[in-house]
Parts: C-alpha cells; structure tokens; sequence
C-alpha cells in the first residue's frame, strides 16, 4: 500500500468480551430457544415483511410484530454503531422502530424474558430482509 493511499484508521476500539465457556452456552441456548419458540426459518413461520410491506404496516398505524423479526444472534453489543465490549443478545428485524410501534409480546425485552429468563443486553438490529438459498453441489 503506497504512502499517499494509506488511510489513518481512529484510536482502536477494545471490542473484545470474554465469555466463559458455560456463558456461550446459556447464550447459544438462548438464541435457541427463541428461534424454536418463534419458528424462525421454519415452513410453518409466517413470511416476513418485505421493507415496503413493513413500511405500509407503519404508515396504517399497525404495529409490527412477528413478521418483522428475522433472526436471532448472540455477541458483542453496538451502541450508536459502535461494537462495545459487552454481551448482548442480538435481533435482526426489516424495520427498526420505536418500541411503541411493536405490539408488546414481540418487544425484543419481553421476548427474551418470557422465553429464557436469562438477563443481558438486547440489540435490535434492521437488517432488511434475508434470503436463504441452498447450496449447491
């Protein structure tokens, strides 16, 4: 990489978390549960919105619920798009909004305290819309 092109990255942030071994587990159990509980993925789980379909949901004064949410994960928390160095169960919806716009047995809070009882940081991501393709041999 020559001089000139070299860009000077910020101060480095110390997003690294030790999580025990045991933690992990609680953690990957957690995800676990509310994928099964929620039937992420499953043939049986309704289709998620599309960003538009979520959006006409929003402009109707629906509030959004199963269908906005896409996934679960487990990791290093972000704040204001920052990763910072604490745990956190993540969801990722096609539209991120604000609380009172969900209907309150998916609030992501109320999600992870009625189906694992486990307490930690929850971030809620907007991710879009994911599509699952199979692999090919």
């Amino acid at each position: 990489m020559s001089q000139q092109s070299r860009v000077e990255a910020g101060p480095k942030l110390d997003t690294s978390i030790r999580i025990s071994p045991r933690r992990r587990k609680v953690l990957a159990s957690a995800v676990g549960k509310l994928i099964e509980r929620l039937e992420i993925g499953s043939e049986t789980s309704p289709t998620p919105y599309t960003p538009e379909e979520a959006e006409q949901a929003m402009l109707r004064g629906e509030p959004l619920g199963r269908r906005n949410i896409v996934g679960f994960g487990y990791g290093v928390a972000v704040k204001d798009g920052i990763p910072i160095a604490e745990e956190a169960i993540s969801v990722y919806v096609v539209k991120k909004v604000d609380p009172d716009r969900v209907k309150p047995e998916y609030l992501a809070s109320n999600l992870l305290r009625r189906f694992t009882r486990i307490k930690t940081r929850v971030d809620v991501s907007e991710v879009g819309n994911f599509q699952l393709h199979d692999k090919q041999s």
